[in-house]
């Protein structure tokens, strides 16, 4: 597949383009994700088919990627990584595979972290953020402990903030992930080290 036709961009996207600056995410310690209240309950639930859109940055987005691609297929994904070696490397080391419903895009402008995530409220209904976190990026990652302890309590409260609606979507969803990697004796990503 040539370089240049690696990348699908959707409509939706087509007119906004970034190039992320990963230093700006350096001072935030935990993993998160930026839900709007209702999105769990309906577009990314195991009971509907409801599209959602997606947005996915930083480590993990791979696995994060496929699991929302495997369990969600109605969902539209969007992957944004700052470099084209490592979109290259998403699809031939994680099986992601770009397609009408998932998009890989490597930004041609930089913006700032802040106005990237602002703006993303009337695009997506979920952005994820680096759900392995840098401080455990150089072992195994994330493993269960972690799940519960950062990404589940993180995502609960981001999206409990809100207010008006049960998190209890939003748990099933992390604990789905945890199953989806003990089937497939696989961590939910790879680390450095790893070979």
């Amino acid at each position: 597949m040539a370089k240049k036709g690696l990348w699908r961009v959707r409509s939706k996207t087509d007119s906004k383009r970034w190039l992320l600056n990963r230093s700006q995410f350096a001072k935030n310690t935990l993993e998160y994700a930026i839900m709007e209240a209702a999105l769990l309950g309906r577009g990314l639930s195991l009971l509907t088919s409801t599209p959602a859109d997606v947005l996915i940055i930083g480590i993990g987005s791979a696995t994060i990627a496929n699991f929302i691609q495997y369990h969600y297929h109605q969902s539209n994904i969007t992957v944004l990584e700052e470099r084209a070696d490592v979109a290259h490397f998403l699809i031939d080391w994680f099986q992601i595979i770009p397609g009408p419903r998932l998009g890989i895009i490597v930004p041609d402008k930089q913006e700032p972290l802040g106005t990237i995530i602002e703006n993303q409220d009337s695009k997506y209904h979920v952005v994820f953020y680096n759900m392995c976190p840098q401080s455990i990026a150089s072992g195994s990652c994330p493993d269960e402990r972690t799940l519960s302890e950062h990404i589940i309590r993180t995502m609960v409260k981001r999206v409990g903030d809100q207010g008006g609606f049960s998190p209890i979507d939003h748990i099933h969803t992390l604990t789905r992930l945890i199953e989806v990697s003990r089937e497939y004796k696989m961590p939910l990503c790879r680390s450095r080290s790893s070979t």
